[in-house]
């Protein structure tokens, strides 16, 4: 065990900027249409709450420093279930993305839940500048919306990242995938493996069924704000998670063993470690409120990221 009890339920969740009472009125509910709708497994009774559930995620790690963060599960069988992925539209003619914060994301894309994914590189003349809004970026790893790649995969000695895949037949899978194996992949975001700058290989943050955390990246051994994204056996149920970190009275963070302990706990068989630290954000629509909501991100406000994943309720691909 990596835990010790639970926490009290908190006022943990801050609200965000981005509030917008026109906004705020869709229901929390979220959808995936990409493709024609294969004949579903009988819906559990987790499904029958909706195709999105949140669940507020509040444990004390071993040492008993607090650990909190939100675990959004969506049904990808479900026909109201629809993603998208960073897009293509802000990126500038010369990257593969622009940094941008996960709020204009959320907003521009109508989504009820957002998280980053993608390891990035900013790239350009305003490199210096770092994590600023409108700098210039590459998106390290997959990237693909709706069938388009908007950064390729990556190949190193065979192997490629780890990454989330979303197919058309409204399945998900984690694989470490390269070109040859993303035919027909509708969606995808990807973790970080290995490159000819970093050897270290890595693996997936869990492998069927069991966690392969001591081996994934980055610094598994160490808390971090953590993001993560994981399916179930069947490739029916997706989880995105966020566990905030770097803020002793409100959540240590996570090792990657933590992380992969709370997605087994929710029967999670496959699942990847995504970008981290500061980056790590997650906003969603609070489910009897309908304001936005947001996670507390490390340095205070969310950072500008290069690459995102939403999920939104009967509103379609754009």
């Amino acid at each position: 065990m990596f835990f010790g009890p639970r926490l009290q339920p908190a006022a943990a969740i801050l609200e965000s900027p981005v509030n917008s009472p026109a906004r705020c009125a869709a229901p929390l509910f979220i959808a995936l249409t990409c493709g024609l709708l294969p004949a579903c497994s009988t819906p559990s009774t987790a499904s029958r709450q909706g195709p999105l559930q949140l669940v507020p995620i509040e444990r004390l790690t071993h040492d008993q420093q607090p650990l909190r963060g939100m675990l959004a599960i969506v049904h990808v069988c479900d026909p109201r279930v629809s993603f998208a992925v960073t897009p293509e539209s802000v990126a500038s003619p010369t990257a593969e993305s622009t940094l941008a914060t996960l709020e204009l994301f959320a907003l521009g894309q109508d989504c009820d839940v957002v998280i980053n994914t993608n390891y990035f590189a900013t790239v350009g003349p305003r490199r210096a500048e770092g994590y600023r809004a409108g700098v210039d970026a590459d998106i390290l790893g997959l990237c693909v919306h709706q069938g388009r790649v908007i950064s390729a995969a990556r190949d190193f000695e065979g192997q490629g990242d780890p990454a989330l895949l979303i197919f058309p037949d409204r399945s998900a899978r984690i694989a470490c995938a390269t070109d040859a194996a993303i035919e027909g992949v509708a969606f995808a975001a990807a973790g970080i493996g290995a490159s000819e700058s970093d050897p270290d290989r890595g693996t997936l943050l869990i492998s069927n069924g069991t966690s392969t955390a001591t081996t994934a990246r980055v610094e598994p051994q160490v808390r971090h704000p953590r993001t993560a994204a994981g399916v179930s056996r069947d490739g029916r149920w997706l989880y995105l998670l966020t566990l905030d970190g770097r803020q002793p009275a409100w959540s240590a963070g996570a090792t990657l063993e933590e992380t992969a302990t709370i997605l087994l706990e929710f029967g999670v068989f496959d699942a990847v470690n995504l970008d981290g630290g500061g980056s790590t954000t997650m906003i969603w629509k609070d489910p009897q409120s309908r304001a936005w909501r947001m996670n507390r991100p490390s340095g205070g406000k969310p950072r500008p990221v290069a690459a995102g994943f939403g999920v939104r309720i009967g509103r379609g691909d754009r």
